[in-house]
């Protein structure tokens, strides 16, 4: 309380010591004009009118008041109606009650040193109410002079009958039973440490999962690609071919293109002989280098000279050629299959 009389003391202290300044400098002024022109026109009276965009808007919306002053040069003070600031409602401006958005001020030269000052308010209230706006005052040696007061209404936006209704607030309903649940009856501890059950159960199903693979599949845990053997893949492969037909089709290109890939693939699979990058001429030196291969070029070139000249010199092969060269072909694989093979043919033969 003592700070605030000290305040309020020197508050009216400064006030006085700018109005007799202001009076002493507006003398002075006056008198050294009358000096100096002894028929000089009589100082016209301050103008001061206050008004207002819009006297009746919705709550939350902006609307602009103006204020504006006639007066005589740059002479004489003019006071806002501001309130005391609140902080408890965000420390904002307010003017009545209504909070100051903006405030924008300009001037105009009117001549014979006349100006006009205006002043743009942006004012947005958030309640519903009248508003009295008070009156500007302006000081000048001693007399203030008070704008016009402007009133402003505040009415409450419209709400749905729906919205309306659902702010009631309806009775307290009474206790309700509720059913229990299979859950409420799981202990505290455990769901307190859920993460380390389920952490242990992972655990588990992965070492099981880990010993079932590894009864199964070994070491690898994982299912290995069954591999057919060269001799059962070429079989396979020539069979298929035989049901094509194509050399009865007239696709003797093709024919000769797959017959030969299943020559050449089971010369690698069987013999090592990786005859899938040789020319003709290099798979069947290839095959006289070796003792098991070797006894069968005589009877193979035949098929590779038709082959070529099928494939490369695009000429057509007659019917007996294209059926002695898949029986050349055929006989190889068959001739040349493995012992192992034909063991495990009988022993398979017995057991049925």
């Amino acid at each position: 309380m003592i700070l605030k009389s000290v305040h309020t003391k020197v508050k009216r202290f400064y006030s006085l010591l700018t109005s007799l300044m202001t009076f002493l400098v507006v003398s002075f002024y006056g008198s050294a004009q009358n000096d100096s022109n002894p028929n000089s026109a009589p100082v016209a009276p301050v103008i001061m009118k206050a008004s207002i965009d819009t006297a009746t808007i919705t709550m939350g919306e902006r609307t602009v008041m103006r204020v504006e002053v006639v007066k005589n040069g740059h002479v004489g003070t003019i006071l806002l109606p501001v309130d005391k600031k609140d902080e408890d409602k965000g420390g904002y401006t307010t003017m009545g009650g209504i909070e100051v958005r903006q405030v924008t001020v300009d001037s105009a030269d009117l001549g014979n040193n006349r100006i006009q000052v205006n002043y743009n308010i942006l004012l947005q209230p958030f309640e519903p109410a009248d508003f009295t706006i008070p009156p500007f005052k302006y000081a000048l040696d001693g007399d203030t002079l008070t704008s016009n007061v402007v009133a402003l209404k505040v009415i409450e936006p419209e709400i749905p009958q729906e919205m309306r209704d659902s702010l009631y607030i309806n009775p307290f309903r009474p206790p309700m039973s509720v059913k229990a649940e299979w859950y409420d009856w799981v202990p505290d501890w455990f769901t307190d440490y859920w993460y380390w059950w389920l952490a242990a159960f992972i655990l588990i199903a992965a070492a099981v999962t880990v010993f079932i693979l590894y009864r199964k599949y070994g070491k690898t845990l994982l299912p290995s690609k069954k591999v057919i053997p060269p001799y059962e893949l070429a079989t396979r492969r020539l069979e298929e071919l035989k049901k094509k037909r194509l050399h009865e089709k007239g696709h003797n290109k093709a024919y000769f293109t797959e017959l030969t890939d299943i020559l050449r693939q089971y010369l690698g699979g069987r013999f090592k002989i990786y005859a899938l990058e040789m020319t003709s001429t290099q798979i069947l030196e290839a095959m006289r280098e070796n003792p098991e291969t070797s006894k069968y070029v005589n009877e193979l070139k035949p098929m590779f000279t038709i082959a070529d000249f099928v494939k490369f010199a695009k000429q057509d092969s007659t019917v007996d050629e294209n059926i002695r060269s898949f029986n050349a072909v055929e006989n190889f694989v068959h001739d040349t299959r493995p012992i192992e093979t034909n063991e495990n043919e009988k022993l398979k033969g017995k057991e049925k």
